[in-house]
């Protein structure tokens, strides 16, 4: 008989035998086990010493939806990208909604919105899902909504929100943090908003992104 996922947990990942594990992770996947099911498929999707499979890494994910959170969040992905399935934008939407509390999952489903893909576009939606998912430490969400309100993108201008949007993604790494060339542009569009911004109104902001309050 298999062992059972707890099993391999205990006696090959906790104690660093990862190839083990993974090994007996795909045995337990093709037996429909959520939890190895998940393990085998982000192996699948970015394995570095075979050649990937998406097709089967989304067939393994869509058996781990529901159990994993991030499950639903590479399925939907993989559904927007048609990596390894055929586009399908509403079933993505479907898999986002499932996790109203993560922020990841608002952004991605904010970003659908916005492109009107799987419905009309939404932009107050978006707005709202943006807002949320920044309220909940999505970093992505942070710089976005602030740019947003720098640009007047689907909502009203506001300098204030612009800045501590900014700001936050700043500080938690948002984007491609690696490229200077992005972070760059974030403390432009962050130096923007300050120019309309009194020395005491964007002190009282930074005191708040010291804090990490979040913004109404």
């Amino acid at each position: 008989p298999l062992p059972s996922y707890d099993d391999i947990v205990n006696q090959y990942l906790l104690l660093g035998d990862v190839v083990g594990f993974q090994w007996w992770a795909g045995r337990l996947a093709l037996q429909g086990h959520p939890g190895a099911s998940y393990h085998y498929a982000t192996n699948l999707r970015y394995a570095t010493s075979f050649n990937p499979d998406a097709a089967t890494a989304a067939l393994m994910f869509g058996n781990a939806t529901g159990y994993e959170t991030d499950a639903n969040l590479q399925l939907a992905q993989m559904l927007s990208a048609g990596e390894g399935v055929v586009k399908d934008y509403v079933a993505a939407r479907t898999l986002l909604e499932a996790y109203p509390n993560s922020g990841a999952a608002r952004y991605q489903l904010a970003l659908l919105k916005e492109e009107g893909l799987g419905a009309p576009v939404d932009t107050a939606g978006a707005i709202r899902d943006f807002l949320a998912a920044a309220k909940l430490g999505n970093s992505d969400a942070m710089y976005t909504l602030g740019r947003r309100y720098l640009l007047a993108q689907g909502v009203a201008a506001s300098a204030d929100d612009a800045y501590f949007w900014i700001s936050l993604g700043l500080i938690n790494g948002g984007g491609p943090s690696e490229l200077p060339q992005f972070v760059a542009l974030l403390e432009a569009d962050k130096a923007s908003a300050a120019a309309l911004l009194t020395s005491a109104e964007t002190a009282a902001l930074d005191a708040a992104v010291a804090s990490g309050a979040p913004g109404d």
